[in-house]
């Protein structure tokens, strides 16, 4: 999804008409971002394999 006509902070928060809290909320809506699950299971997996 594609932000144009940006001209306030405001803008880049709002989504689908709706201005959210925070930019990472704007983000994961847009599909942006996903949640850390991934990276804390893989540094959980490395941790008990104990390698560098």
């Amino acid at each position: 999804m594609q932000v144009t006509k940006v001209t306030s902070f405001q803008d880049l928060r709002t989504v689908n008409n709706q201005v959210n809290d925070t930019f990472k909320e704007a983000c994961q809506i847009r599909g942006l971002l996903d949640d850390d699950q991934e990276w804390l299971q893989c540094l959980h997996k490395g941790a008990i394999m104990q390698t560098g």
